[in-house]
């Protein structure tokens, strides 16, 4: 009997072994060039992120290999989600997840792939909101918004990120609101104010403060948890009594394949909060006004999770 339990044991050992070894990081990771995938166009604000940050995450990798980035484009983020789930959980394929989109569209269709088996890296940056109105308009405070009806949002179509801001805005604030659909981008929104075809939209606060400064714009509020230093001057949603209002913001948070090791998700973690703090980069920041916001990514995710509580309860 001990001849047949010798080798079935020994075998259960390699299996054993050989799970464990699947595991872990190996010793000399990383070896070769990471790929970080972006789900957008070059010149995007989540391809400028990536391009001003990869440099320095080079910079603190335990050892001196090139971080690429590669613009994946279509299906409004999905095509380069999809291209992560399924990379090889070995740290040589990172990328965003555009929150709260992505999950948005989850919601509402089968996407093919489960987002709560991304791996969540680490957080870089959280785009703030601002509630925009014309300069030469009446409408000066939430009060003014909610009287307003009907309240004409501009917007782009359903089943986008900003018509989802819309619609929570929208129930949040009890306002009157009538959505005015088509425009292609934020850029179209802004001039759309401009021109006077609706009353309002809600913009990227770091993009569209050039509007302000320049007379044409106005903010209402913004959707942070304390006041932007951009907008000193301009309550948030915290302090007009609307915590929730928070959710309406756009993450910037790094994801590996599912199972991605643990070691190598700290090593990755420990390098993103090195790079945020290098003083080349924060220069970088103070120049452009683009703001960072290190977060691991067990912090980042349960931040994502608080937002689409709210998305779930209003959208």
């Amino acid at each position: 009997m001990e001849k047949f339990l010798r080798p079935s044991f020994f075998l259960i050992f390699i299996f054993v072994s050989f799970v464990s070894f699947a595991e872990a990081a190996p010793d000399n990771y990383p070896s070769r060039d990471i790929t970080w995938i972006v789900s957008s166009a070059p010149g995007g604000g989540f391809d400028t992120y990536a391009r001003a940050v990869a440099p320095y995450l080079m910079k603190y990798l335990p050892r001196r290999v090139n971080v690429v980035i590669k613009n994946v484009t279509g299906g409004g983020g999905l095509s380069g989600a999809s291209m992560l789930y399924r990379a090889k959980p070995d740290g040589y394929t990172i990328g965003y997840l555009f929150y709260p989109g992505i999950a948005i569209v989850a919601m509402e269709s089968d996407i093919g792939f489960d987002l709560n088996k991304f791996t969540p890296i680490a957080q870089i940056a959280i785009d703030e909101q601002g509630f925009f109105v014309s300069a030469k308009a009446d409408i000066k405070t939430l009060s003014d918004l909610q009287k307003k009806d009907p309240l004409r949002l501009l917007t782009q179509p359903k089943g986008v990120t900003m018509y989802s801001f819309c619609v929570i805005a929208e129930k949040l604030f009890n306002l009157k609101a009538k959505m005015v659909t088509g425009y292609k981008g934020g850029n179209e929104v802004a001039t759309g104010i401009m021109r006077g075809d609706g009353d309002a939209g809600i913009l990227n606060l770091n993009e569209f403060i050039k509007y302000v400064k320049s007379g044409d714009l106005r903010v209402v509020f913004t959707f942070s948890e304390k006041r932007d230093p951009l907008t000193p001057d301009v309550p948030c949603v915290t302090e007009l009594g609307y915590p929730e209002g928070t959710a309406v913001r756009s993450w910037k948070v790094i994801f590996g394949p599912p199972n991605l090791p643990a070691n190598i998700t700290k090593t990755l973690q420990t390098a993103f909060k090195k790079a945020l703090a290098d003083p080349e980069l924060k220069a970088w920041v103070e120049k452009t006004e683009k703001p960072l916001a290190y977060a691991d990514g067990k912090e980042a995710w349960g931040k994502l999770q608080k937002v689409l509580t709210v998305f779930k309860k209003y959208h």
